[in-house]
């Protein structure tokens, strides 16, 4: 009987915070998917990318060859590389992200005579009329080009490999690229770049709770539940999570009621039933001297003497209706929705309401004895 009177099926995540942990998770995947922590340190360093591009220029014009068109090195940049969206777990993108982070560039320095001077002699041996029409990097250990590149596989040698693509003008033989070594320092800085990073993008910016700064702000509240799972088993875990809870019922007696329903309607229909309760006591004491006779059927505020039927009187009025839905609220309620609220606002009420209804009662008991005595005492 008491499965029947009172049970739940209760989900561990409120609705309206599992629907914003899914918010999170889906920007999280945007972000990793867009993949631009790379162009982020890339467009820290344009400056230093620009000044790389201007001593290879230089190279090229000491060895008194042309260039066509505005060809860039596009070198890459150094930094610690967050998880791998695959198999990451939010923990660990959430210790990377909230962390310091090393991040560095290429900066061309030494070597630009030497390599001018060989670069023109291998141009003259290949190519009558040459045009240098790209360049690019090479010879790093895990990539080239744009690539970001992880500190912990740093060049063995300050020299890097410069490459240069030359066509003829008109074009007489096939293309031979040339390579030239050059000399280079890494410039880096320590920070949390990574924060700077999710400012600056779309995606990002929602990540961050703009008034503390704290990252996965709605995600935090239930941390322990998914900080071990990565974005895609975090993500079915709350979608199945928002599936239960969908279904939560809880049962009065054997009759189901919706969960958010019951959270505002527990504590309206006690106010109600409280309401109409002391409203009968009211007009029962309005007439009280009109009554000829305690009535035959049992009123336990009306027992004379019975000091334990009147608390228990007291008891089922005011202190069980307040702890109950108190419990109601405090199992069931979720402080973010509307329905915990209302819920929370009519039990005060309530709690009014049961106050008033012992006044009453006793107000009554008052009235309804002292006619009782008055008719026994008359002749």
């Amino acid at each position: 009987m008491a499965n029947e009177a009172v049970g739940v099926n209760k989900s561990e995540i409120p609705d309206a915070l599992v629907t914003e942990n899914l918010k999170t998770l889906r920007l999280l995947h945007q972000l990793l998917m867009v993949e631009n922590w790379g162009t982020f340190i890339t467009d820290r360093y344009k400056n230093y990318e620009n000044q790389n591009d201007k001593f290879v220029r230089d190279i090229v014009q000491r060895a008194s060859l042309p260039l066509q068109g505005n060809p860039r090195l596009n070198e890459p940049v150094f930094g610690d590389t967050p998880p791998s969206k695959e198999n990451a777990k939010l923990l660990q993108l959430d210790a990377f992200i909230s962390g310091s982070q090393k991040i560095g560039v290429l900066q061309l320095n030494a070597g630009k005579q030497a390599a001018a001077e060989q670069l023109k002699r291998l141009v003259t041996a290949r190519n009558p009329h040459p045009v240098v029409s790209g360049m690019w990097l090479s010879g790093f250990t895990g990539g080239y080009g744009q690539q970001i590149m992880d500190w912990g596989n740093p060049p063995l040698v300050p020299t890097v490999t410069l490459n240069l693509n030359i066509n003829d003008q008109p074009q007489t033989t096939p293309n031979q690229p040339v390579w030239v070594v050059v000399g280079f320092t890494i410039f880096s800085e320590n920070g949390h770049f990574a924060v700077d990073w999710l400012k600056t993008d779309s995606f990002g910016r929602k990540l961050i709770d703009p008034s503390t700064g704290q990252v996965f702000q709605h995600l935090k509240r239930f941390w322990e539940k998914v900080n071990a799972l990565s974005v895609e088993e975090a993500t079915v875990f709350l979608q199945e999570q928002l599936e239960t809870s969908t279904r939560d019922t809880l049962y009065f007696f054997g009759i189901p009621v919706e969960k958010s329903l019951a959270i505002s309607a527990g504590p309206i229909v006690s106010f109600s039933i409280l309401l109409f309760l002391c409203l009968h006591i009211r007009h029962f004491r309005s007439i009280a001297v009109e009554i000829d006779s305690v009535p035959h059927y049992p009123f336990l505020p009306l027992f004379r003497g019975a000091m334990g039927a009147l608390l228990v009187t007291y008891a089922t009025v005011l202190v069980l209706p307040v702890l109950a839905n108190e419990e109601l609220l405090r199992r069931f309620g979720n402080w973010e929705e509307r329905s915990t609220k209302w819920g929370a606002a009519f039990a005060f009420l309530m709690g009014v309401m049961g106050v008033w209804t012992i006044i009453e009662i006793h107000l009554l008991r008052r009235r309804w004895f002292r006619v009782l005595d008055a008719r026994r005492a008359a002749p």
